[in-house]
């Protein structure tokens, strides 16, 4: 597939891209061999080349369960999964919800270090708001993900604050 961007005004901008697929993940942006995913894209007047965007099928994923403070199933909670590094890229951000064994499912995850969390009751989208998850950090499940790797986790969900 190829496409034409026009008249795009001049400034900094992020890529990102939709995966054609659930089990995929956008590996590689890159502009005249200029890395684009990972950093800030610098476009101005003279700007003409090629964007080339590769994605890959050897995502990772992550099964799990989440459990209360008495260790019973938690149904119908949100688990957040969120990326140790590269926080400003939301795409690696992941939502899954428990089901009514408290088991729940990511898929398509790019390949890094992660974070999951479950709470009990947060503002939606809190999350990605530094100084919110810096209360939480130490909280959250850490997990790695490696191409094409199946994890397991197991939760507990963190308590509403008294």
């Amino acid at each position: 597939g190829t496409a034409v961007l026009g008249n795009v005004s001049p400034g900094e901008y992020r890529v990102g891209a939709s995966s054609p697929s659930p089990e995929m993940y956008l590996k590689e942006v890159l502009f005249e061999r200029q890395d684009v995913l990972t950093r800030p894209w610098e476009i101005t007047n003279q700007t003409s080349g090629t964007l080339t965007l590769l994605f890959s099928n050897k995502s990772g994923q992550i099964e799990g369960s989440l459990v209360d403070a008495l260790s019973q199933p938690v149904r119908g909670s949100q688990v957040i999964l969120i990326p140790d590094q590269e926080r400003d890229r939301p795409e690696l951000y992941k939502t899954a919800t428990t089901d009514q064994n408290g088991r729940f499912t990511f898929r398509g995850i790019t390949p890094g270090g992660y974070r999951a969390y479950a709470w009990e009751s947060i503002e939606a989208n809190s999350w990605y708001d530094r100084e919110v998850l810096s209360q939480y950090e130490q909280l959250g499940r850490p997990v790695r993900v490696q191409e094409s790797s199946k994890e397991t986790l197991a939760l507990k969900i963190i308590p509403a604050p008294k």
